[in-house]
């Protein structure tokens, strides 16, 4: 795991604000940048937003504060994948939702074949009993018959080991699915900042919240 306090310092400098190369005066970099900015502003030099926490195991310092800790991650992220406007952002969401879905899919294709070679094992080994019974009864007799019949196009040792692949590749995809799901949930937290610092809100929301956090503790 990254961490996150060695990407705060490679990003973050209290003096000299975001040390990112800006590409437009407009980009939502910039205003990230700028959000940071005021809001440490706002916690050190005016003590208008009272720190909260991001790790309870650290000491408090600028670089521990919940918000400014989130916005330097997503600042990294934007940064990373040189999302510089909110259309740009759009596409790699969409981009992003795409790998899931076809990921889910993907397993959900899998999944059904896995069913379709368990249920001819299961007939195999039906086959088996049947076939080492001195005496069928009539219906024994009849599906006796219709097994032979469909098995003989199938290789129970080639069903057995693509059945170990598919479970390896399922393991896999639930991996990656576990993955992008909560790379996507980030992904959409990170679109909720996105509005709220272009509608110039974001400061707003953090005071009304810190407020908040404030009173419960009480």
């Amino acid at each position: 795991m990254v961490d996150e306090f060695k990407i705060y310092d490679a990003v973050i400098d209290i003096k000299k604000a975001v040390r990112i190369k800006v590409f437009r005066e407009k980009n939502i970099q910039l205003k990230y940048k700028s959000t940071i900015t005021l809001l440490i502003d706002l916690i050190i030099n005016r003590n208008v937003i009272k720190p909260i926490k991001h790790n309870k195991k650290f000491p408090y310092s600028i670089k521990n504060d919940y918000h400014v800790q989130m916005l330097v991650n997503q600042l990294n992220f934007l940064a990373k994948n040189k999302i510089t406007n909110y259309e740009e952002f759009k596409i790699f969401k969409n981009k992003y939702k795409e790998k899931y879905n076809k990921a889910t899919t993907n397993i959900n294709e899998l999944v059904k074949m896995k069913v379709t070679h368990k249920n001819l094992i299961g007939q195999f080994q039906t086959y088996k009993v049947l076939k080492n019974k001195k005496v069928l009864s009539e219906k024994e007799s009849i599906l006796f018959n219709k097994l032979e019949n469909k098995l003989s196009k199938f290789d129970v040792n080639k069903i057995n080991e693509n059945l170990n692949l598919l479970d390896k590749k399922i393991e896999s995809l639930k991996i990656q699915i576990k993955e992008l799901g909560g790379d996507l949930k980030e992904v959409e937290k990170i679109e909720i900042t996105l509005e709220d610092i272009e509608n110039e809100s974001y400061i707003k929301k953090t005071k009304i919240s810190n407020n908040n956090n404030l009173k419960g503790d009480i």
